[in-house]
């Protein structure tokens, strides 16, 4: 969605340095919902251990 309004701002305006800041924040927001997705992986991974770990 960022980038279609991006785009928009770049046709109408013509200035290409908005249009890249633009995209750099989504690609900040994307970079940080992978981050936030891992580190949720890595959470879930380390109660299955300490799970498994009571049951021994």
């Amino acid at each position: 969605m960022l980038k279609q309004i991006a785009w928009n701002t770049f046709k109408n305006t013509g200035d290409i340095n908005t249009f890249m800041e633009l995209m750099e924040v989504d690609k900040a927001i994307k970079d940080a919902n992978e981050k936030n997705l891992i580190e949720n992986k890595e959470i879930y991974a380390n109660r299955n251990r300490k799970i498994k770990e009571w049951e021994l």
